[in-house]
């Protein structure tokens, strides 16, 4: 049997590829060890990367509707906080205006009547609320406020109620302006529809397409509209009709409120809806977390063994190459 020997120059490139080739696996280890993932995903997979795709597809997907669902509850946020603060408002104003119903003083009237006026713009006010640079209850048109400020809104109103003469005239008035197509929704609403719906799950869709002219907030308004008008200058009423027009302001913010009840308890519906989307988008993602972290994440177990081993074998090649360096002829001889 012949035996092959190897010379010194190729003894000495083999040596070197050896020594390259382990500070590459030195490297490599350090490398997955600092990043705790794969360097080379698709080797460690033997080439088969589509079901991590897949994974990875899916994973963005609900990236998505999180996103989505996070933007919706911040709207739907703001919604409720308009439509709560517009019932915060009125109904802090029936014990006023019951107190109005009762009286024929002109100073309690005035009393009244101014306190319903501030209450009238800063629900006005809240309605108008911009949220990260958009408007929630104006609808698809959400670059601008959805009504005009409080002051202009209450001389507007003012205006409608020019010259009438009784409470029921009053009324009838300000219920044409806020029901009829040519007041409230085209004088007043300067926002679109509602907004369109947003898918925010694999399976859910949610549709926040409450605005400042939907019939719960003009009848709201409305309540404290008629209140506000106790004082009104351009109109002729003596203290019984003013009495009069209290109790009716009364029923019509008693109605008022009660609708701005139902329009919170209809976008907490939706706030509900996008609550159980966003759980259900953060229990999948958790699953297509992982999937991928198994295929993508490197064991760093198994990487401190290799680096050890690798390490070992780089010391002993290096010990091999500096005892070969030092062997001469003569020593041999």
């Amino acid at each position: 049997m012949s035996l092959v020997s190897l010379g010194d120059m190729a003894q000495t490139f083999m040596l070197r590829g050896q020594i390259n080739r382990l500070k590459g696996e030195v490297t490599r280890t350090t490398a997955e060890l600092a990043s705790g993932q794969k360097l080379d995903v698709a080797q460690s997979l033997n080439g088969d990367t589509a079901q991590l795709s897949s994974y990875l597809r899916a994973q963005a997907l609900i990236q998505g509707y999180q996103t989505a669902a996070s933007d919706q509850a911040l709207q739907a946020e703001a919604m409720q906080s308009a439509v709560e603060t517009v019932l915060d408002l009125g109904e802090g104003l029936v014990s006023p205006i019951m107190t109005a119903a009762q009286s024929l003083s002109t100073q309690v009237f005035d009393t009244v009547a101014r306190d319903a006026q501030s209450r009238l713009t800063a629900a006005v006010a809240a309605l108008n609320v911009s949220v990260a640079g958009r408007y929630p209850m104006a609808g698809v048109t959400s670059g601008s406020p959805p009504l005009p400020s409080g002051e202009l809104f209450l001389a507007e109103l003012k205006t409608v109620v020019d010259g009438a003469s009784t409470p029921e005239e009053v009324v009838s008035r300000l219920s044409d302006w806020f029901n009829g197509s040519t007041g409230y929704s085209s004088a007043a609403y300067a926002g679109g529809d509602g907004a369109k719906p947003v898918q925010i799950s694999r399976t859910e869709v949610v549709s926040l397409s409450v605005t400042a002219n939907d019939p719960e907030i003009r009848r709201a308004l409305h309540g404290l509209a008629v209140a506000a008008m106790l004082d009104a200058p351009n109109i002729s009423l003596n203290a019984e009709q003013r009495q009069t027009l209290a109790t009716m302001a009364y029923a019509e913010l008693d109605a008022g409120n009660a609708a701005a009840v139902n329009l919170g308890a209809r976008i907490g519906t939706m706030q509900q809806q996008i609550d159980v989307a966003q759980s259900r988008n953060g229990s999948e993602a958790l699953v297509f977390e992982s999937r991928i972290a198994r295929d993508i994440e490197a064991d760093p177990f198994t990487l401190a063994t290799e680096l050890e081993a690798v390490q070992t074998n780089l010391e002993m090649v290096y010990s091999i190459t500096a005892r070969l360096s030092r062997l001469h002829l003569s020593d041999y001889l």
